[in-house]
């Protein structure tokens, strides 16, 4: 492999990654289309060659492309515009998220209606009712499952079904091995 091999394959690398300029890709082209590339780039010579081509070929452009393109944009640039959903939900989100932190701000820095409790017993029973509130609130909204409960219970005998089934379908191939040993016997006694 000589020095113009590794360099082709790093300009090569390069092209790949999208980052060579075009002088770069000139001198790719003209080494792989004019110069004598090595067999390994065949495919890279291809490809060139391929591109000259397209680049080389005259495109016919229709002589009434400009009215058609500007009768087809009128009625594009003639409509009003309504806002996207996405747009609307963008900025519902944001005035959502700043309301949440103005009122987090404001419930941090309000002072006047805190209340610092310096004696042991009094924050026991102030700790105690508000605790006993939240389980209250708690108690209320968990009744309800009190009847899913109840429904789970009922449930729990319909479980054994589960084992009749895989007994039955052991004795549907007891039955068959039957039917196998009757046809068997058959054949053998000359029935």
């Amino acid at each position: 492999m000589d020095m113009r091999t590794n360099e082709i394959k790093v300009l090569l690398q390069k092209f790949y990654d999208g980052v060579t300029t075009p002088e770069e890709e000139l001198m790719l082209e003209d080494y792989l289309l004019d110069g004598d590339p090595d067999p390994e780039f065949a495919a890279e010579v291809a490809y060139f060659r391929d591109m000259r081509h397209l680049r080389m070929e005259e495109i016919p452009v229709p002589e009434d492309l400009e009215s058609s393109l500007i009768s087809k944009l009128e009625p594009i640039q003639t409509r009003t515009l309504r806002p996207s959903r996405k747009w609307l939900y963008s900025v519902i989100s944001s005035a959502a998220a700043i309301m949440l932190l103005v009122s987090s701000v404001i419930f941090l820095t309000r002072k006047e209606n805190s209340m610092e409790i310096n004696d042991p017993q009094l924050a026991y029973t102030e700790s105690y009712q508000a605790l006993a509130a939240i389980s209250a609130l708690l108690n209320q909204g968990t009744s309800k499952l009190q009847e899913l409960d109840k429904m789970n219970q009922a449930v729990k005998p319909l479980k054994g079904l589960n084992t009749i089934n895989k007994a039955a379908d052991e004795l549907s191939v007891l039955s068959l091995i039957d039917k196998a040993l009757n046809t068997t016997s058959g054949i053998v006694n000359g029935k």
